[in-house]
């Protein structure tokens, strides 16, 4: 009976066959091995330690539950400038505290107006570099 569904909708007979591939590449992907591995148990450390492993331990399952899909627009693009790039943003913004560090967070974790604040100096910073060429060349 499935059979005859199939052959009336091709549709039906494509999905089911994407299904069947869907489950096969779920089969066949090895497991995703945490980089964040400790030898002793959790009551050897202290808390601080205990929490920074955990703090790495959260950055990379959202590294790895994101893979490479976004919730924005923002998210992405943001993602895609270099690090020393973000550090020179944050600085213009007049953002506070270790740019290093702040500049390896994601963009939803920045609070709203932080996020203005590094919107805007980017705004300013296409109205200017907007019409270069000349030093843009690679011809020396």
């Amino acid at each position: 009976m499935a059979d005859q569904a199939q052959a009336i909708d091709p549709q039906a007979a494509r999905k089911a066959a994407l299904r069947q591939a869907g489950k096969a590449l779920k089969a066949s992907k090895p497991p995703v091995a945490c980089t964040a591995k400790r030898n002793k148990p959790a009551t050897d450390y202290t808390v601080q330690e205990n929490r920074a492993y955990l703090v790495q331990l959260r950055n990379e399952l959202l590294r790895n539950a994101s893979a490479g899909r976004w919730h924005d627009g923002e998210a992405k693009e943001w993602s895609r400038i270099a690090h020393e790039q973000r550090v020179m943003l944050m600085l213009l913004a007049g953002l506070d505290g270790d740019l290093q560090t702040l500049a390896t967070r994601a963009w939803r974790e920045f609070t709203p107006p932080e996020r203005s604040a590094i919107k805007s100096e980017i705004r300013a910073a296409k109205r200017a570099f907007g019409g270069l060429a000349a030093l843009c060349s690679r011809v020396q």
